[in-house]
């Protein structure tokens, strides 16, 4: 019996070169699964922000609707150096959708429409704002009208009259809150139907 060894060159090069087409095969299988898998965070970032948009479009246009039916209406009715002595019932944050997804407009990769977003919703807040102001003035005015009938006093007639021109004062400054707005909300609405992502 012969200790020889003997290597079958055919069979080992035929292994290597197996085993090192399964090696690249599996690389490339990982680079694929890897260049996939980031398409597909992608693709899902892309369905967000979409969502994301329409969401800020319908909530936006939705709530200034029903804003111009109603209080809306009184200010473009209001005759210049007019108060607005409607008390508009604001009791709560009305921008559900912007509060609570406002981290995406970052995302966006839009400077113009990340900026038209905050524009308008910032502006609709202080709006909402000067009439919870107005709405006060016109508490008080009515309070110090309901004491004065009541107590036969007329001391407060200088008070009163100090809170109706206080509400004349106010009245040109959310005109001009209500007029900034629609024309944000506007510029807004167009911008999204502009936007591809």
């Amino acid at each position: 019996m012969s200790n020889s060894f003997h290597i079958d060159w055919n069979v080992l090069i035929s292994t290597l070169i197996g085993g090192g087409l399964s090696l690249l095969g599996a690389i490339a299988a990982v680079l694929i699964q890897g260049r996939l898998n980031q398409n597909d965070a992608e693709s899902k970032e892309k369905i967000l922000l979409r969502g994301f948009i329409q969401s800020i479009k319908t909530e936006s246009t939705i709530l200034w609707g029903n804003y111009c039916n109603g209080p809306g209406k009184q200010v473009e009715a209001l005759e210049a150096g007019a108060p607005l002595l409607v008390i508009n019932p604001i009791t709560e944050d009305y921008f559900t959708i912007y509060n609570n997804s406002s981290f995406l407009i970052g995302r966006l990769g839009n400077e113009d429409l990340s900026k038209a977003i905050v524009k308008a919703y910032s502006t609709a807040k202080v709006l909402i704002d000067s009439y919870r102001f107005n709405n006060e003035l016109i508490r008080e005015m009515n309070q110090l009208e309901h004491t004065a009938a009541h107590s036969g006093s007329s001391n407060l007639s200088n008070h009163i009259r100090m809170k109706l021109e206080e509400l004349k004062r106010n009245a040109p400054d959310i005109v001009e809150l209500h007029n900034n707005t629609k024309e944000n909300i506007n510029n807004l609405s167009a911008l999204i139907e502009k936007t591809k992502i």
